[in-house]
């Protein structure tokens, strides 16, 4: 694709995700309460219901309005229009499929299933959109051929993960509201309210960014930040589902005021995630020269982007569950009023930094965000309840993973990027394992890695034995 056409998908999508997020009215904020709901399995549905019926009513308000000021909207795009309005209408069915997989993500991570709802979204979505994206690349279709089978590769998945969660229909049309009480009914809707606010701030100021960078220099740029901030992301998706599944565990912890257990998940979940987002984060710095080369040189200038961006998920990932520790606990509503107060000084940040900085401004107000916020809210559990996540496991991490960068440069450059990248990547994936597994920087990993070690001795034992 043009960088034009990337800019405007990219568009499309982040449109269709504010809408999916404010059609849940903040109830995805409600992590604190899934012990309440998780009594038996008619509470649980009665969780699935309310977070329906509001998503619903949400999406109709919401959709309304959009569809009543399409022209205002349009108006204020410029001369980028063109593609917006002629697939303006694909906003609708597109931001109902994210209010699905955002109603199917909240019910798994309150049953703690988040496997069937990741794996059709994060994998069979992504396996169906390279298909349309081949069916474009080989002129098999055009590109408004191209819209409609990409709308219905992002649907598809949204559909069958619906069959597949377990869901008693009988509970779910039958409600159980008396068994919540007034006193958790007032907390629940503000905590919601809040989370209306809140819960999309990464997303409210990668927005801001988008769309100051659309105004003041066109899609073709949004395009480029696009594909480097899609690159950056690739090292904060370990941690997704990781913090899926522990809002719910930790909820729970706090329902049984196990701090020694919050603890424990707060450390390890740091330790892992920074061990597997630094990984990505070498690879990535080693071989953006390679990477570039690959995309094509319509968006060579965002390689700082990418590193930008990516430094910020790094710090993200190295802090654990520190945003979840507090979202489910009483102190919610203070993390609520910092991170509102954060999205407004990174806002102000991009007016700022990105008429005079243009892409690289952009990256920096969104690595800001994570780093103050994180300084926040590491201080502030430090301070509370006197945790931390780090340990000497963390430094010899970042030890490790800093000389596997250093000898990773010193290999010759080859002519082709692709060689030259499964190079660089193999060795860097060689030297940090070992090295990491010598060094027992994590027993969870390490065990892992055992397993693996003993089943290849079994299996060539086995192979030497049959010759």
């Amino acid at each position: 694709m043009t960088a034009d056409e990337v800019g405007f998908i990219s568009t499309l999508l982040i449109l269709s995700q504010i809408i999916a997020h404010f059609s849940l009215l903040g109830f995805a904020n409600t992590g604190k309460f899934f012990p309440k709901f998780n009594v038996t399995e008619g509470m649980q549905h009665t969780f699935l219901f309310l977070s329906s019926f509001i998503a619903l009513t949400g999406y109709t308000c919401i959709g309304t309005a959009v569809f009543l000021f399409r022209d205002v909207i349009l108006t204020g795009q410029g001369e980028d229009s063109n593609l917006l309005s002629d697939y303006f209408n694909f906003l609708f069915p597109l931001s109902f499929v994210f209010l699905l997989y955002n109603i199917i993500e909240l019910y798994g991570q309150m049953v703690q299933d988040i496997v069937t709802g990741r794996l059709f979204r994060e994998f069979l979505r992504r396996i169906l959109i390279l298909f349309s994206i081949l069916l474009l690349f080989f002129k098999v279709i055009p590109f408004e051929g191209f819209m409609l089978v990409w709308l219905v590769g992002n649907a598809i998945p949204a559909v069958i993960v619906l069959y597949k969660i377990n869901i008693n229909w009988s509970h779910f049309w039958k409600p159980d509201f008396k068994s919540l009480g007034r006193a958790v009914k007032r907390e629940l809707w503000l905590v919601s309210l809040l989370g209306l606010l809140t819960g999309a701030i990464p997303l409210f100021i990668q927005t801001a960014s988008v769309f100051l960078v659309k105004q003041y220099f066109g899609l073709a740029d949004v395009g480029v930040l696009t594909v480097a901030l899609n690159f950056a992301a690739i090292i904060a998706l370990p941690g997704r589902s990781l913090y899926s599944i522990a809002y719910s565990v930790v909820a729970s912890k706090w329902a049984e005021n196990n701090l020694d257990a919050i603890e424990s998940i707060y450390r390890k979940s740091s330790l892992n995630l920074f061990l597997i987002t630094l990984l990505l984060f070498v690879i990535t710095y080693a071989n953006i020269d390679n990477i570039l080369a690959l995309i094509g040189k319509e968006f060579s200038n965002g390689e700082e982007v990418i590193l930008i961006a990516a430094f910020g998920n790094l710090i993200n990932a190295v802090c654990g569950i520190n945003g979840t520790i507090l979202n489910t606990s009483k102190y919610v509503k203070l993390d609520s009023y910092f991170q509102l107060f954060i999205a407004g000084f990174c806002v102000l940040l991009s007016f700022v930094l990105i008429p005079l900085y243009q892409l690289h401004g952009a990256a920096v107000s969104i690595c800001c965000m994570f780093i103050l916020l994180n300084i926040y809210r590491l201080s502030f559990i430090y301070i509370k309840l006197n945790m931390h996540p780090f340990s000497n496991s963390t430094l010899v991490t970042l030890a490790i993973g800093l000389t596997g960068l250093f000898f990773c440069h010193l290999i010759p450059e080859r002519m082709n990027p692709t060689v030259d990248f499964l190079l660089r990547t193999t060795f860097i994936c060689c030297y940090y394992v070992f090295f990491c597994y010598c060094f027992k920087v994590s027993e969870d990993i390490n065990l892992y890695l055992k397993k693996v070690v003993d089943f290849v001795k079994k299996t060539s034992k086995v192979c030497s034995a049959s010759e």
